[in-house]
């Protein structure tokens, strides 16, 4: 048998005008597979988007900043 949970939550703010936007999300991730624990783990993404002018936008994304033990299932980007 198999139990999955999958928590997602973000966050995002415009700073300088708009210019400038930060978003944060969390992930919590619970994996079990025939009672053996696969992955339980919390994980952290976060992005900027730098708009420099009205019809330019610049984006930059990290994901999985924190893995723990867990590398093989959420590779750091």
């Amino acid at each position: 048998t198999e139990h999955l949970i999958h928590l997602r939550f973000g966050v995002a703010v415009p700073l300088a005008n708009d210019v400038i936007s930060l978003g944060v999300s969390g992930v919590y991730s619970h994996i079990l597979h025939n009672g053996d624990k696969l992955l339980g783990q919390f994980t952290l993404d976060a992005g900027v988007i730098v708009r420099p002018l009205s019809w330019l936008s610049i984006g930059f994304s990290a994901q999985n900043l924190i893995v723990g033990d867990y590398k093989m299932f959420m590779p750091p980007d």
